[in-house]
């Protein structure tokens, strides 16, 4: 079992887009991918003196080797380029899988 993280930022003034594009279109192709057992996002709530790099964070539970979702991920995401949105900050996205010890 793993967990993938997926931190994001919206271009400048898109927020609204992004949010209704994350969870219209994307959140439900996400869950819809052999291994992507659940899905959740998050908004930072930035702390005094600590700035955030990221606005969103979205976290995947993943119930299949990590390796194999995300390359599923990939052909998905470039199998239809009219499910991705013009609002997301590319530029700023970083993902990385997580696992217990």
């Amino acid at each position: 079992m793993a967990q993938l993280l997926v931190f994001s930022n919206a271009k400048d003034g898109r927020d609204d887009d992004y949010n209704e594009w994350y969870d219209s279109i994307h959140l439900p192709d996400m869950l819809g991918v052999p291994g992507v057992k659940s899905g959740a996002r998050y908004r930072v709530r930035e702390l005094p003196g600590r700035p955030s790099e990221h606005k969103y964070l979205a976290v995947y539970e993943l119930d299949r080797d990590a390796g194999e979702v995300l390359k599923e991920i990939g052909e998905l995401m470039a199998s239809d380029p009219s499910r991705a949105t013009d609002s997301l900050d590319f530029g700023t996205v970083v993902a990385t899988v997580w696992e217990r010890q």
